[in-house]
């Protein structure tokens, strides 16, 4: 029987005739009005309409208060829920698992706790939404859940993805059993779709994350836009993916986010052995604490991911391994690490880094382009590639730093590992020293705080600040092979061909020419494209009508004819250099020589020729 709301006017009662329930007020009584409403006998606590007087407000999502009128009110028996609105009016117990089917949306009376001490089951395309009726710590209503060690103590159940999950109010706790996450997937299911707008959610889990996904489940879609959630984790992440699973897509938008990790799952990210994942956060304040794991990104053998931090106050503490932001202990690379504003405090301690690569691993591509940024570590670097990191993962570390707005700063105590490009000038703080980075043995930067340089302090040399890396891109016919599809301003490019001549084109005019089997040429300072120029046009001098043909000693031909006269230069490519080239008049066996002479180390020779013969080359 439905109870009575605790904003109901009514009195009301019931009366059973012939199976139906006919609820009726008092009110209604004296306006000779009754309400009858007919319940199916196999479902005795189905939702009911009722009146204006027996209407229940909630807060929505964005907190705007909302009113109900159907509804069915929770009882210690109701176990079953289905795709309807339901009310908690008081202090209830369930004592069997409960299980969501449809799309339930739960509200939560204040100063009501609801109890379910063996779960709520939200499974694949289940979904559930959890209401309260105002925003007080002590007044709104709370939810209290617990899983075994299969199921999730709100989310799915073994081996199940978890369904949509959404809490915009109330107190919410819930703790994990051995694999399975507090609120999120049961053990090997994902996390499904976890959306926080606001109350106070408290998780803790354990192989499983506190939110997120079961043991070997990912962390599935977490999106946070409000409220207070603190939440704690052992080897899953605390918010992200289980054990061995990934972080999923984290993205936090605002409220208060304290995670703390363990024993090998990041406290934002994945699990232990699981990748960061795609973690952004645009606002709010985030507390994030990590140990052997990231604080943000990678579990312990995780690599960090895609990290983007656009706004808000972060604050990411590590230690035993794994980076602040970035990489987990243990061979965990720090992935893409991008920060454009917000306030970021990372601090690595013991062979950990504050931004970059896990223990014995690369930083990645690290890229500040704003905020206000500050790092730090213990015992190693503070920025960069992780402890005890070999050159090849040093070189597969890129940093680059920047700055937006006149109030962002990068401050580093400690020394950047790995490769540095300044892509805006800076001078370090209180000076207008110029900062520069052109070595690990030559710069001014480590352990010192970068503020952007007004135009007031750009007297110094511009060679002392390295400008933003520039590529170009290098485009090649089909069968030529270049070391490289894109190239900074002065690199060198190597090209592979098999005993052609090519023209190397950059603005429209030819900048070198290759020929033979290998070459190079120098980057220039724009788009290049390289082309194969034909027999006909390997010659140069001037073009009458009459005819080279490139023979062998054989006399079989190896390139086609040419129209030239006077002195030309004939290039044969490099896989002809230092050869004896003869040129014979006429093209048949009583040919007479007219020259001869030798090829350069680039296969080109220069001779003499008349004009109206027909030629044969020999090369010997």
């Amino acid at each position: 029987m439905k109870d009575m709301p605790l904003k109901a006017v009514s009195v009301i009662f019931s009366v059973i005739m012939e199976g139906e329930i006919v609820l009726k007020t008092m009110k209604s009584l004296f306006l000779s009005a009754a309400v009858m409403l007919t319940v199916c006998a196999a479902v005795p606590w189905a939702a009911v309409s009722v009146s204006a007087d027996e209407a229940v407000t909630y807060l929505d999502a964005d907190g705007t208060e909302m009113t109900c009128t159907y509804y069915t009110t929770v009882t210690s028996d109701e176990t079953n829920w289905t795709g309807d609105w339901f009310f908690v009016n008081k202090d209830t117990e369930i004592t069997d698992r409960i299980w969501v089917t449809g799309d339930v949306k739960l509200i939560l009376a204040d100063g009501v706790t609801l109890t379910a001490p063996y779960g709520i089951s939200v499974n694949g395309s289940d979904s559930i939404t959890i209401y309260a009726q105002s925003t007080a710590e002590n007044t709104m209503g709370t939810l209290y859940a617990v899983s075994d060690s299969l199921s999730a103590a709100i989310g799915s159940d073994e081996s199940n993805d978890c369904g949509t999950i959404t809490i915009n109010g109330g107190t919410v706790t819930a703790a994990g059993g051995y694999g399975a996450a507090a609120i999120g997937g049961g053990i090997n299911g994902d996390g499904g779709t976890i959306t926080i707008n606001g109350g106070t959610v408290t998780a803790a889990g354990g192989y499983g994350a506190a939110i997120g996904g079961g043991w070997k489940g990912d962390g599935g879609t977490i999106t946070i836009n409000g409220g207070t959630v603190t939440a704690a984790g052992e080897d899953g992440a605390t918010i992200g993916g289980g054990c061995e699973g990934d972080g999923g897509t984290i993205t936090i938008n605002g409220g208060t986010v304290n995670a703390t990790g363990d024993s090998g799952g990041a406290a934002i990210g994945g699990g232990c052995e699981g990748d960061g994942g795609t973690i952004t956060i645009s606002g709010g304040t985030v507390t994030a604490e990590g140990y052997g794991a990231a604080a943000i990104g990678g579990g312990i053998n995780g690599d960090g991911g895609t990290i983007t931090i656009n706004g808000g106050t972060v604050n990411a503490n590590s230690n035993s391994g794994g980076a602040a932001i970035g990489g987990g202990g243990d061979n965990g690379d720090g992935g893409n690490i991008t920060i454009s504003g917000g306030t970021v405090t990372a601090a690595g301690g013991f062979f950990s880094v504050g931004i970059g690569g896990g223990y014995n691993a690369a930083g990645g591509n690290i890229t500040i382009s704003g905020g206000r940024v500050t790092a730090s570590s213990i015992d190693i670097a503070a920025v960069g590639a992780g402890n005890d990191t070999a050159p090849d993962k040093l070189a597969a570390t890129v940093i680059t730093l920047g700055w937006t707005n006149a109030d962002d700063f990068i401050n580093v105590d400690g020394a950047y590992s790995g490769k540095v490009t300044l892509a805006k000038p800076f001078v370090i703080d209180g000076t207008t020293d110029a900062a520069y980075r052109n070595s690990a043995s030559d710069n001014n930067i480590d352990g010192k705080k970068l503020v952007p340089a007004s135009s007031e302090d750009c007297s110094f040399p511009p060679s002392q600040i390295i400008p933003p890396v520039t590529k170009y891109t290098v485009t090649a016919p089909a069968g030529i092979t270049v070391s490289t599809a894109s190239a900074q301003a002065g690199d060198t490019i190597t090209v592979t061909m098999n005993d052609q001549t090519i023209a190397v084109n950059a603005d429209g005019r030819e900048i070198a020419r290759i020929s033979g089997y290998n070459g190079t040429f120098t980057m220039p300072a724009s788009d290049v494209t390289l082309s194969v120029i034909p027999a006909s046009n390997m010659f140069a001098g001037k073009s009458p009508n009459s005819y080279v043909y490139v023979c062998d000693a054989d006399m079989k031909p190896v390139m086609m004819r040419a129209s030239n006269t006077g002195s030309i230069t004939i290039r044969l490519g490099s896989g002809n250099a230092e050869k004896t080239v003869i040129l014979y008049a006429e093209k048949n066996s009583t040919k007479t020589k007219l020259a001869e002479a030798e090829t350069d180390e680039d296969g080109n020779v220069t001779l003499d020729i008349g004009c109206g013969k027909n030629y044969t080359l020999v090369i010997e």
